[in-house]
């Protein structure tokens, strides 16, 4: 094996604390990207075609409801009036693990 100078290392011993964890994180949401396909648990969702159902009392029928703090989308049930997202109901649901750390293989 050839060792390689790496050209980044002068740029990254240059970056603040608070700007290398931006780059590491932006590191991690590409390597998620490659590995995975999306880069969120909303994404996968919809990559997996989960449907948007009630939690409350399963109904199906929903009115698109805008987005929640995450900028993930909101709906509304039109039988119960209720609000929920596309992971409601879900192991995902609040989850505040990143998609890169439930594989080692990244």
């Amino acid at each position: 094996m050839s060792k390689q100078t790496n050209r980044f290392i002068d740029y990254v011993n240059k970056l603040s604390f608070d700007d290398l964890m931006l780059l590491e994180e932006a590191i991690n949401q590409r390597k998620e990207y490659l590995h995975f396909g999306f880069t969120n648990y909303e994404e996968a969702a919809i990559f997996y075609k989960r449907e948007p159902r009630c939690p409350y009392c399963g109904n199906d029928k929903y009115i698109l409801y805008g987005k929640n703090s995450i900028k993930h989308s909101r709906y509304i049930c039109k039988k119960c009036n209720k609000t929920y997202s596309l992971l409601s109901d879900s192991i995902f649901n609040s989850s505040k693990l990143p998609l890169y750390k439930l594989t080692s293989s990244i």
